[in-house]
């Protein structure tokens, strides 16, 4: 069996730079196993596999992927995906990506510089803040402790998608951040968060990997969006700015800490809606939107045979 497919870059300046992905088309009858042997191979942070692609309607089922497990959403793949099917399709325009048993539309459009896809993650979900035994815990799993927060800030679970326990940290903790052991996955199931973002509140930027940390996520859509809604959330970020996703792991050592530039994605939020109900106690709904650029890495790469 053949199966086409192309190599993207998405959250990207240029070619060979942002989060590298992988986009599989027509994968109607690729079992599961298959899918996930493949995303092994490939090596990418994630693979997205594509099906009952309809070009008419803009639309396609998409399974997600990392070399670990399939998930039910992550950002970078669907906004990925909408491209890809846009420029496979030559029908750009907002496309519809329906991952596990949610729609997410993707807006795509084409001009001089390339491809830009714009996704409406939706509202934010707020969890519970990380009381400071279970924080204590999962800073230790970080290579971290309570001297690096950020003071007056806390932890808290938040997801446009997928849940993350943000950590709001100094400077110095987000460049020493790395995961050690392999508890991490366990202390974040207890508040139902799929990961883990570290997130320096004061220049806005953040950093994630999987749980084992043995890959660190060159730029996240699922996490910004957490972030974004976090930050707005706490008001202490405007309705429309910028984050940006350091990942300090792909920067020569000479270059990691020399500010705006070096091994830096930057992704904008816009906070499209805000209101406040009360239901036992006061809830914030944030619908945030990412905005990113994608470059075509591999045009025409062929199938690969299995």
């Amino acid at each position: 069996m053949s199966l086409a497919y192309r190599h993207v870059d998405v959250f990207a300046e240029g070619p060979l730079t942002g989060n590298g992905l992988i986009v599989v088309f027509d994968a109607d009858d690729l079992p599961v196993a298959t899918m996930q042997a493949l995303t092994i191979e490939f090596r990418q942070f994630e693979t997205i596999f594509l099906s009952a692609i309809d070009a008419a309607s803009r639309s396609a089922w998409g399974r997600i992927f990392t070399m670990q497990e399939e998930l039910d959403f992550a950002g970078h793949p669907v906004v990925g995906a909408g491209m890809a099917l846009a420029e496979r399709s030559g029908v750009a325009g907002q496309w519809s990506i329906m991952v596990a048993d949610r729609v997410w539309p993707v807006e795509v459009t084409h001009g001089d510089d390339g491809w830009l896809a714009t996704m409406a993650q939706g509202p934010a979900t707020f969890g519970p803040v990380i009381p400071s035994a279970d924080l204590a815990a999962i800073l230790a799993s970080l290579s971290l402790d309570a001297a690096d927060l950020t003071p007056t800030w806390t932890a808290q679970m938040v997801s446009t998608g997928l849940p993350y326990v943000i950590v709001p940290v100094t400077a110095a903790g987000l460049s020493k951040a790395r995961i050690v052991g392999r508890l991490l996955d366990d202390q974040l199931s207890v508040f139902k968060a799929k990961f883990v973002y570290v997130l320096d509140p004061a220049a806005r930027e953040g950093r994630t990997w999987d749980n084992l940390g043995e890959v660190e996520d060159a730029a996240t859509g699922s996490a910004a969006g957490s972030a974004a809604a976090f930050l707005v959330g706490s008001g202490q970020a405007a309705r429309e700015a910028d984050l940006y996703h350091l990942s300090r792991s792909l920067c020569p050592p000479s270059k990691r800490d020399d500010g705006p530039g070096h091994g830096r994605r930057r992704i904008r939020w816009r906070q499209r809606r805000w209101y406040c109900s009360r239901h036992n106690r006061c809830r914030r709904v944030i619908a945030v939107q990412s905005t990113c650029t994608l470059t075509r890495k591999r045009p025409g790469c062929p199938g690969r045979s299995r």
